[in-house]
């Protein structure tokens, strides 16, 4: 699964983006507020790649090249989990079609390790809509 992500992430990274996005869209509508005075999270890996480039280089002139100060909260809310997520999945579902006894505690394994991923989560929306996708 690792191996999968480091020499591809941009699937699995695009997935994780879409589903935040996704998340960020149910939650104006379901508080009826107007898409302008909500901040959705950034979703294009472009942008997000450069801002991982911002934050690596030194942070003098941070404010005129993006605009504001990357708070913790902001960077949070642009990915608040890995791409290793969706790929993790996928390799659950592989594993509970094959239904071999061996990856029975891969298995046990990976759902502590999601209960755990789901319980650190501020905001779980975006997380329970790709556990929703993937089940």
């Amino acid at each position: 699964v690792l191996v999968k992500v480091v020499t591809n992430p941009y699937p699995y990274t695009d997935k994780a983006a879409d589903f935040v996005q996704e998340a960020s869209i149910l939650q104006v509508n379901l508080f009826k507020q107007d898409v302008d005075n909500i901040s959705i999270p950034i979703s294009h890996i472009d942008d997000v790649l450069d801002m991982i480039d911002v934050l690596v280089e030194d942070s003098e002139g941070l404010n005129e090249e993006i605009g504001c100060t990357l708070s913790e909260d902001m960077i949070v809310n642009t990915f608040p989990f890995s791409a290793i997520v969706p790929s993790s999945l996928e390799a659950r579902n592989k594993l509970l079609v094959d239904e071999n006894g061996r990856e029975e505690s891969i298995v046990e394994y990976l759902i502590a390790v999601f209960t755990d991923l789901l319980h650190s989560q501020r905001d779980p929306l975006a997380l329970c809509l790709m556990f929703q996708h993937y089940d």
